[in-house]
């Protein structure tokens, strides 16, 4: 599932395995939606019901670490899950590109991956980023580098790719030549039709619905706002794009893990994975949890004497039975 549901080290693997004894042991984990806790005495943390918190097993990884992953999505003050998320916050950070495909983010745990853009060092990024790569003013970013910070998951990979008409042309004029290529249009409603309604489905979607040949058909990268419906939602955030033009974003498709984010395609600009290139991420993470006791930590102080819902993903043991649990095996 880690090629279109993003967090590697959450939904890739549920299982680790002892060649030796040829046993697997599993960790299932189940989705707890909106529970309501109550704000502990320290006034920046929660307590749930249902633990442990999931953890992970890192991609390609045989080896349950139990680091925190993006398990936990989320604490508001109603169950609805609007407003404030006390436990998230968003990082728009410059970041050079470190070995084999990856990033190092500034922040863990990772809770989403929303956009990787290619820059230039002659783009004067020190007026855009401060010295720890965060940035100054999304606004400014969105108008002078082309990248929508505001909405960054705008271009999908069904935006055209957008030709200009000479240097003065009003986008080509803010970016450098070598990465015109990448400038790409904001598609229409439209590209959306054949998938509306369609939603996040555990084991429907990703590497795990292709190979199992059951697909639904869900694309993180077309879920513009991230809510796990592909809906009038995600049509509506075009509309009001459509036409304008920014650098492709080359996270769609891509995955993250416990401490790393990773592109999903490389655009359209030459592109050589050898030179010390930077990069603008946006992602968001959390507080961070103790997964033991069920401790979730807040950023913000939230409303006291008031109910808190959290929504997160605690361990399950495996069901009883014989024969309910398939393992697929492919041959690399």
């Amino acid at each position: 599932m880690n090629i279109i549901v993003v967090d590697g080290a959450h939904y890739h693997k549920e299982y680790t395995w002892d060649v030796d004894a040829q046993t697997i042991t599993t960790h299932f984990h189940q989705r707890a939606d909106a529970e309501e806790v109550t704000l502990n005495p320290d006034g920046r943390s929660v307590t749930v019901a249902n633990r442990p918190i999931s953890t992970g097993i890192e991609l390609r990884g045989n080896v349950y670490t139990k680091n925190c992953t993006s398990a936990v999505r989320g604490v508001w003050d109603n169950p609805q899950k609007t407003g404030t998320n006390y436990y998230l916050r968003r990082a728009n950070v410059l970041l050079p590109y470190k070995s084999i495909y990856y990033f190092q983010p500034r922040h863990t745990p990772i809770v989403n991956q929303f956009g990787i853009w290619l820059v230039d060092e002659s783009e004067d990024l020190d007026r855009h980023f401060d010295s720890h790569g965060n940035c100054r003013n999304v606004q400014t970013v969105v108008d002078e580098l082309l990248i929508p910070l505001h909405q960054p998951k705008i271009l999908t990979s069904r935006g055209a790719q957008y030709h200009p008409n000479g240097p003065n042309d009003c986008y080509a004029a803010r970016m450098p030549h070598r990465l015109w290529s990448d400038l790409t249009e904001v598609p229409s409603p439209g590209i959306l039709d054949a998938e509306l309604g369609v939603r996040f489905e555990h084991s429907r979607c990703g590497q795990a619905g292709t190979q199992q040949g059951n697909d639904n058909g869900y694309r993180h990268g077309l879920d513009i706002n991230s809510d796990g419906v592909i809906d009038r939602l995600d049509q509506q955030l075009l509309e009001a794009e459509t036409g304008n033009v920014y650098r492709a974003n080359f996270s769609e498709s891509g995955y993250f893990g416990m401490n790393w984010l990773s592109p999903g395609w490389t655009g359209r600009s030459e592109f050589d994975w050898n030179t010390g290139q930077l990069y603008v991420c946006s992602y968001d993470y959390g507080a961070g949890y103790k997964p033991d006791s069920g401790i979730i930590h807040l950023f913000d102080p939230p409303p006291a004497g008031q109910p808190l819902y959290v929504e997160y993903f605690h361990d399950v043991p495996a069901a009883e039975g014989k024969n309910n649990i398939k393992l697929y095996l492919y041959r690399s």
